[in-house]
């Protein structure tokens, strides 16, 4: 194993300084000095074996085994040759290194891919259906995300920042929005159509929003009608102060939900990770607000009532629209159709992107807790786990970058009725999972892959599922269309 384990460091090393597909994700750090200082004469300095096995291997890959790699490391293979290194390397370089041989294994697998050609007559196989895809919209660069109006119309966001409307094979671009800072993550991002909008007419937006000294912004939840091609009435529900809008390129959430009269959104922590623990911060967080942009009274860290509450939020700030906190990046929020429960997929740093199920106050141990590690192979946090914060149900290992994720509650996949769906932007998949009663992940699936980078996937009123597939020369929307066996 010792040898497996030098090989698959050995590999990754050439990856870091040859690939340009991998060397756009990955950083060199201390997991690659480890390797070389204690693996490469026996795996190779090409990660593909001397005196021992190579290291990329499929079989790191598995659930289980970030685990066995740990433990194997730590303990060694006497009848291998392999020493115990517990007594030279201490638990997180022992665990960054058992990162590092599943990343090999991971990004071996990714060069050796091909990307997969289709059409409308292409059949993709799961374990439960059949299905083929069919293209229903498409966008001139990056589309972010799509929400369906009565008339079974498609709304997509654009992420440099047009709004189109989809009908009938035909697109339209809604004119007079509310404009977006454009800035690397930041930009025109979610887009939800109000439950009861053939009623009140109400369509949110998140986009980010500018600070006007500096090259910094924030997220920024509208809301406004359209009449004709043309946006209307907009409200701005949700602005951080000025002050506030720091966030330089990356991890401006968002996503948004509609629940009983609430909307709830996730914020990013800015790359400043440290904020995601201060209660009295935005950023780092999923927030609640009334759908009109009150704030719920129940909310859990509403200003107290009286002098003493008022004095606090003079003395310490306030962000009273908090719901959840310790979050990094969460860019997919969705309802579970049985239990009514909020569950949420978030990026991980190297390693560690979470789903989460989302419960009123809870810290979910941000940057205090991480089953990653930084980009450069230092430790965020040497605990995966601590007293007061809740664990994610599950982590993912090397990361695959969530974008969305939604509950799929139609009646064209019957097998797949209440799965969750969650996109893997990184790794191109499509993944199906399945949550018991217990909320425990008992069931994941690759159901689709290789075909782009899923940005988003939505449950759609017509029973279908809808997602969207980025590329460097625009965007697709695509409906899922099930194959009968």
């Amino acid at each position: 194993m010792l040898t497996r384990l030098l090989v698959v460091v050995v590999t990754l090393g050439v990856y870091v300084s040859n690939s340009p597909a991998i060397a756009q994700h990955r950083v060199a750090g201390e997991p690659e000095a480890l390797y070389f200082e204690h693996c490469s004469s026996c795996h190779g300095r090409d990660f593909q074996g001397g005196s021992a096995k190579s290291l990329v291997n499929p079989e790191w890959l598995e659930d289980d085994a970030l685990g066995h790699l740990t433990q194997t490391i730590s303990e060694g293979l006497p009848q291998a040759g392999m020493p115990a290194w517990k007594d030279q390397l201490d638990a997180q370089q022992i665990r960054a290194l058992a990162i590092l041989v599943r990343e090999a294994a991971h990004f071996d697998a990714r060069d050796k891919k091909q990307a997969v050609e289709w059409d409308a007559s292409s059949v993709f196989e799961s374990e439960a259906h059949s299905f083929t895809l069919e293209v229903v919209g498409r966008g001139d660069s990056r589309l972010w995300a799509v929400d369906f109006l009565p008339d079974g119309s498609i709304l997509s966001t654009q992420h440099d920042g047009k709004l189109w409307r989809f009908k009938n094979g035909k697109r339209s671009e809604i004119k007079n929005i509310p404009p977006s800072y454009n800035y690397r993550q930041g930009g025109l991002l979610d887009v939800m159509v109000h439950p009861d909008y053939e009623k009140n007419g109400w369509i949110y937006m998140t986009l980010g929003e500018k600070n006007p000294e500096h090259e910094a912004g924030s997220t920024t939840i509208v809301r406004g009608k359209i009449s004709g091609e043309r946006w209307t009435n907009t409200e701005y529900l949700f602005r951080v102060p000025e002050d506030e809008r720091d966030i330089w390129s990356i991890h401006w959430g968002s996503r948004l939900l509609y629940q009983d009269g609430d909307v709830y959104f996730s914020y990013g922590d800015g790359g400043q990770k440290d904020r995601a623990q201060d209660t009295r911060d935005h950023a780092g967080k999923i927030h609640r607000i009334r759908e009109d942009g009150s704030t719920p009274a129940d909310n859990p860290f509403v200003r107290e009532e009286g002098f003493i509450g008022s004095l606090k939020a003079i003395i310490f700030g306030e962000a009273p629209t908090v719901w959840s906190y310790g979050h990094r990046n969460p860019q997919g929020l969705a309802i579970h159709p049985v239990s009514n429960d909020i569950w949420s997929v978030e990026h991980g740093p190297r390693g560690g992107d979470e789903l989460n199920r989302i419960s009123r106050g809870t810290n979910y141990g941000w940057p205090a807790v991480s089953h990653g590690i930084g980009y450069g192979g230092d430790p965020v946090s040497p605990f995966t786990e601590l007293p007061g914060m809740e664990g994610p149900k599950h982590f993912w290992i090397p990361s695959i970058a969530p974008g969305a994720a939604d509950f799929y509650t139609g009646d064209k996949f019957p097998y797949w009725k209440n799965n969750l769906f969650v996109t893997g932007m990184a790794t191109e998949e499509l993944r199906r999972i399945v949550v018991d009663e217990g909320n425990r992940v008992v069931l994941e699936e690759v159901v689709l892959k290789d075909v782009g980078r899923v940005r988003e996937v939505v449950d759609g009123p017509d029973g279908y599922l809808y997602i969207i597939l980025n590329s460097g020369s625009g965007s697709l929307i695509v409906r899922l269309i099930p194959k009968t066996r």
